[in-house]
């Protein structure tokens, strides 16, 4: 995994911030952030409202799951993606979900892109 990321690190031009919370970082602008940590509904929450905000592209993992929505009393990152969308819409913001599970729409990922 560290040869992968390094590799990675290479090949994009990018600042990487790994072992960090969001909210080591609150305050501060991203072109893109991807958050995937705690999947609370809680923390989900917290790390877009610290981070995700503002980004002008943010990625979000497992955002279709009935699993959170069956086995947490909140939702889980599912929930808080569903609010996001709510919160976030509007003219320049565009909003995408993919998942290629073989059991339906599981987990996948959501992005969210705001034009500045």
């Amino acid at each position: 995994m560290v040869y992968l990321l390094l590799l990675v690190r290479d090949l994009i031009p990018l600042d990487y911030r790994c072992g960090l919370t969001s909210f080591s970082l609150v305050g501060q602008r991203f072109d893109a952030v991807f958050i995937d940590g705690d999947h609370t509904f809680e923390w989900a929450w917290a790390d877009y409202q610290n981070v995700g905000r503002s980004a002008r592209v943010c990625g979000i993992h497992d955002v279709m799951s009935q699993f959170y929505l069956e086995n947490e009393e909140t939702g889980g990152v599912t929930t808080a993606w569903e609010l996001i969308k709510q919160a976030e819409g509007g003219p320049g913001v565009h909003f995408e979900e993919y998942c290629h599970h073989p059991k339906g729409n599981l987990f996948g990922i959501g992005i969210r892109a705001r034009r500045e």
